[in-house]
């Protein structure tokens, strides 16, 4: 774990420590349904939380975030006074929100889930079969359980530990039951990876819908993978093309180079659920993939150092004028094609 960690200064690392000895003691002789020992599932939420250059407070969450719902020795409060009240929150905030939204459970939440999950948990015949109106509102209810899960969690990183939680669950989710497989995957693909969208967390996002599309379309998976496959040499060659050009561009820039302005390119295939939903459900690219003109693209990412005295929106206004820059620079290109949109967040 401590590798992940490096970003953080030296007291959080032993802070962090301490969280993981909690969660070794607290997870002692429990098992995953895989036979690990548990505790390899909240050092993997940890790692995954360091993906994101959390705050130390949120690490330590991962590491606790079950252990107080599986030990009946350890309380929310000893966790306030080993490693203070945002922990407390951050965990009891998870908890919470898990036990009142857990699929299969009372209420309204469970009830909701019915008539979308349908659609995934039904027989081959029946799974598109649904009436336009049923299944409008059924998205309808998934919006709700989205925005009930959001009003639960009054705080951020609350959700963020939960994302972490649901990521690493979906990564092992070949040792539970197949029915379980296809509900849990049902939920994350409606619930949990539209709320990583919604806070901007894509690093999470696509591996969300990626591995919830494995379990609920496998014949539209094998497919599509057998259509890249044949077009995988092609693209590489164009993203390391592409990606030496511009970034050539970028670096002999005299603006990026006056103002110290540090690169980062990548090349980046779209998500395969992302994919084939674009593809299959948008009438105008005839379910074709050779329609499709972002399967692969570059992420650019530009960071600048605050300046002394300098407020945090002329820093962010700063930036966004170095991306504009950099946008206007790509539309200089021989080739570009990209017309004059502009998605601004």
């Amino acid at each position: 774990l401590e590798p992940k960690l490096m970003y953080l200064p030296r007291d959080d690392r032993l802070r962090a420590l301490s969280g993981l000895c909690v969660a070794a003691l607290a997870h002692k002789d429990q098992r995953r349904k895989s036979g690990e020992p548990y505790i390899v599932h909240p050092v993997a939420v940890a790692e995954l939380l360091a993906l994101l250059k959390v705050q130390v407070d949120v690490i330590i969450s991962g590491l606790l975030h079950d252990t107080v719902e599986d030990n009946d020795e350890i309380r929310f409060e000893d966790l306030e006074s080993i490693f203070g009240l945002d922990v407390r929150r951050i965990v009891e905030g998870e908890t919470k929100a898990s036990k009142r939204t857990a699929l299969g459970g009372r209420g309204n939440w469970s009830r909701r889930y019915t008539s979308l999950f349908n659609k995934f948990l039904g027989n081959g015949e029946n799974q598109d079969s649904s009436p336009p109106k049923e299944m409008g509102k059924a998205q309808e209810q998934a919006e709700n359980l989205r925005d009930m899960f959001l009003a639960m969690a009054d705080d951020y990183r609350v959700i963020l530990v939960k994302l972490a939680d649901r990521l690493h669950n979906m990564r092992t989710l070949q040792y539970m039951p197949e029915i379980k497989q296809k509900t849990i995957a049902a939920e994350t693909l409606v619930v949990f990876s539209q709320l990583a969208h919604r806070l901007g967390v894509w690093l999470f996002k696509t591996e969300l819908e990626d591995l919830s599309f494995q379990y609920l379309y496998p014949t539209e998976l094998r497919t599509l993978n057998q259509l890249l496959s044949m077009r995988h040499a092609q693209h590489q060659s164009t993203l390391q093309a592409a990606t030496h050009d511009f970034s050539n561009l970028l670096r002999h820039d005299p603006i990026f180079i006056e103002q110290n302005v540090r690169i980062e390119i990548t090349g980046r295939e779209k998500g395969m659920y992302s994919l084939w939903e674009k593809m299959c459900r948008k009438p105008k690219y005839h379910n074709n993939i050779d329609n499709i003109d972002d399967i692969i693209a570059l992420r650019i990412v530009l960071d600048i150092d605050q300046l002394d005295g300098e407020s945090d929106d002329d820093y962010a206004s700063r930036g966004a004028k170095f991306c504009n820059h950099a946008l206007a620079l790509a539309r200089k290109l021989p080739k570009w094609s990209g017309g004059e949109g502009l998605k601004n967040y």
